[in-house]
């Protein structure tokens, strides 16, 4: 009696026991392999993130070299909100986020609100000064040009 085992890369191992083999005698078994099931680990290692317990806002840097590189986006142009969009939590309204008419919105701003919270609390702040509307303080008053202003001499 004999046991036939059959092994490739990629497939289960076969295995055929039990066989009979005598004497000038041909003797045939007929293997199957299975293709074998991947196994994959992914280990993720990271640092521990710093939680901000001190106070419950939410602040982002916008770079300019992220300002200057912003692709076209229909009526809003080049906004540099568009940016806001890719923080954590951000949110806008349906459609493209322009919450205002154009004559009440002639910047074309977008209206961005963060984890929930309204859109009024936001503080957009151009080179650390305040930029909204009085009188509509969900839109910025001043989207600049992305591309920083260039100088002859």
């Amino acid at each position: 009696m004999y046991k036939v085992t059959v092994t490739a890369r990629a497939f289960q191992t076969f295995v055929e026991t039990g066989i009979q083999v005598q004497v000038s005698a041909i003797r045939r078994v007929d293997v199957q392999l299975q293709v074998a099931t991947v196994n994959q680990a992914i280990e993720v290692l990271a640092d521990q993130v710093v939680l901000q317990t001190d106070k419950a806002d939410i602040h982002a840097d916008i770079s300019p070299t992220e300002v200057e590189d912003l692709p076209y986006n229909g009526s809003e142009g080049r906004n540099f909100q568009a940016l806001l969009l890719l923080q954590p939590g951000a949110n806008t309204t349906a459609g493209t986020g322009e919450a205002n008419s154009a004559a009440g919105n002639p910047q074309r701003a977008i209206t961005v609100s963060q984890n929930g919270i309204s859109s009024q609390a936001n503080n957009t702040r151009l080179d650390g000064a305040t930029d909204s509307y009085p009188w509509l303080p969900v839109n910025v008053a001043y989207v600049p040009s992305p591309r920083p202003s260039r100088r002859s001499a």
